[in-house]
């Protein structure tokens, strides 16, 4: 099978404004690896339209490229969504989010502006010491919660967690 020169012409120019997204710094670097096959995979799905749709030839006509290419389009922006440079988040940031808003839906949402830290450790959505502690430490950074003793001034006591309600009566309507 081949191109029709108008759907050859329409490949070039697709190809061409997909290439340079490629390199480092591009927009397309952090999925360079599905980028870099789109094109072959539009060309196969092209075919297989042609041929499904009993069009007579084995020429792929510019209207039959256009619609392969508004397919796999679509599923592109999917997989960018997905895997994308948008989910090249710092892990610490991850998890400063995932507290918060662990946080928010597990006692804010249910009435509650104070919780152990431990109950915290032991059931959120954490596990590893060491980021806990620096979610944590974010968090009383950003004053949306502060740590405190049960007896505060003696420094005695377990260690509660307090929700800034200035804060956490605001994460839903963000």
């Amino acid at each position: 099978m081949s191109f029709s020169p108008e759907a050859k012409e329409l490949w070039v120019s697709v190809q061409n404004t997909i290439e340079p997204k490629l390199q480092q710094g591009g927009a397309l670097e952090s999925v360079r690896d599905f980028a870099s096959k789109s094109m072959e995979i539009v060309g196969r799905l092209a075919a297989c339209m042609h041929h499904f749709e009993g069009l007579a030839g084995s020429v792929i006509s510019m209207e039959t490229l256009q619609r392969a290419l508004d397919v796999v389009e679509y599923y592109f922006d999917e997989y960018i969504n997905l895997f994308g440079s948008a989910n090249d988040v710092p892990q610490d940031q991850k998890d400063v989010h995932a507290l918060a808003v662990y946080l928010h839906s597990r006692y804010w949402l249910n009435g509650y502006n104070s919780v152990l830290r431990n109950e915290v450790r032991k059931c959120g959505p954490i596990r590893h010491q060491g980021r806990f502690e620096a979610a944590i430490q974010r968090l009383v950074w950003d004053d949306s919660i502060w740590v405190g003793h049960e007896q505060q001034r003696a420094r005695k006591g377990k260690l509660w967690i307090h929700l800034n309600p200035n804060v956490f009566s605001q994460i839903g309507r963000l």
